[in-house]
């Protein structure tokens, strides 16, 4: 469907209904599109499909739905060997400069996989793991797998200083973490754990700039700031497209990749190839997207969730939280997650690639992730696939790679007798 047949739909629409009614069909069909342009398969310029052209050069997938779909997270089972090029799981990538993380200068800031013909990909992944287990009080043994990704070529990557392993998440409810207001972020944080309970969570600020007053909401590292530069960073890293916020045409391409920039692009001189309407669909079909449903409560859920608290899992996925409506009201859900970045420790920061832990800023760094559709992940045929990484194939191997300020809550729910810390996972379970 066109964007002109949509305008001439919105005539049509206000010529034979009410006003009302005429802006719902409106707002109904901005979904409609919006939902296509999230499934349009993307294609390498010069095209006849002038409105679909412009992928790459180098690329990680041809459509936002090959990593997300339904608008869900990632479908993939990590397992030892070759990661399918069309997983859903990207590897972020950088150099170190003057103590500083910048973009590495030969593979840019992501590693792509995927290339337009008369280019190459820059690399497979190929997963192996590192694991050990820990034995909890009353003698429960859990397996932990740390995922290890390499890439072609590695050993002539000297200057690579730092990977970091991103699964696609689960985009429902997103309108609601959008709205999420910054005064109640700011209540949330305590960067300096002034009250001294060892969380000290806080708001990402500045991404785009000293002007940038919106705070960060999405991405697992919490630096995005809204849909619309969400979206445009993944058309950026993930498919190669440019877009008004992201304009460069040849996407993650470096200046040492002379012929992936002088490739064909699908823009007019001075334009982008995503313009800012079809970001605006794209984000108005995510925004359609309704929050994850939880399961009904239980006797044994309701004692989970009581020990959720006991235990200080709460102080970061906190249970409530609201979101602004048009109208300045209210809206107060229940996505289990401050929207803050915390310190999670050695375990889950970002490696140097000689798999030491990173000693960049904001590598230990992650924002909470909302448990809403926790359930649903954990019984996903394709495996839990829990964490930034999809590491943890259950909610207790989840819990047991809490470090940092996490980790004290951690070690409450491993402390646990065996029928609470079933409890609890059947609530985690049931959101």
């Amino acid at each position: 469907m066109s964007l002109s047949l949509k305008a001439f739909l919105g005539t049509a629409c206000a010529l034979l209904a009410s006003a009302g009614a005429a802006q719902a069909a409106e707002d109904s069909m901005d979904t409609v599109l919006g939902k296509a342009l999230f499934e349009r398969l993307w294609v390498s310029a010069p095209s006849s499909t002038k409105a679909a052209d412009g992928l790459g050069p180098l690329f990680n997938s041809r459509a936002c739905s090959s990593c997300h779909q339904g608008g869900g997270r990632a479908k993939v089972s990590l397992q030892e060997g070759d990661l399918p090029a069309s997983a859903g799981l990207t590897l972020r990538v950088g150099a170190v400069k003057n103590g500083a993380l910048v973009p590495h200068p030969l593979l840019g800031s992501q590693v792509q996989t995927f290339a337009v013909p008369g280019l190459k990909p820059e690399s497979k992944l190929h997963v192996s793991f590192q694991t050990h287990v820990e034995t909890l009080n009353d003698g429960t043994t859990a397996e932990l797998r740390r995922p290890r990704i390499q890439i072609d070529g590695q050993d002539q990557l000297a200057d690579l200083a730092w990977i970091s392993p991103r699964l696609a998440p689960d985009l429902h409810g997103a309108s609601l973490l959008e709205r999420v207001p910054l005064t109640w972020l700011a209540a949330q944080a305590d960067p300096d754990d002034l009250n001294g309970d060892g969380i000290s969570g806080a708001v990402v600020m500045g991404q785009y700039g000293e002007q940038d007053i919106e705070p960060g909401r999405f991405g697992w590292k919490g630096d995005e700031p809204d849909l619309a530069h969400q979206i445009s960073a993944a058309f950026h890293f993930d498919l190669g497209l440019s877009t008004p916020l992201r304009r460069a045409l040849w996407g993650d391409c470096t200046t040492a990749q002379s012929d992936c920039r002088a490739a064909p692009q699908g823009a007019d001189k001075g334009g982008v190839e995503v313009e800012t309407t079809v970001v605006s669909l794209v984000a108005t079909y995510l925004r359609a997207l309704p929050e994850p449903a939880s399961s009904a409560a239980t006797e044994d859920t309701k004692r989970g969730q009581m020990l959720f608290t006991k235990t200080g899992c709460g102080a970061c996925h906190a249970s409530k939280a609201p979101a602004e409506l048009a109208d300045g009201a209210a809206k107060w859900f229940a996505p289990y997650t401050d929207l803050l970045v915390h310190d999670m420790g050695d375990g889950l920061a970002d490696r140097a690639f000689d798999d030491s832990v990173s000693t960049v800023a904001g590598a230990h760094e992650w924002r909470t992730a909302p448990l809403w559709g926790l359930g649903a992940r954990v019984a996903a045929k394709d495996g839990a696939n829990l964490l930034h990484d999809g590491r943890a194939r259950s909610v207790l191997e989840a819990i047991l790679w809490h470090g940092g300020e996490a980790a004290p809550a951690k070690q409450r729910a491993a402390e646990l007798p065996a029928e609470d810390r079933a409890a609890l996972i059947a609530f985690l379970e049931s959101l």
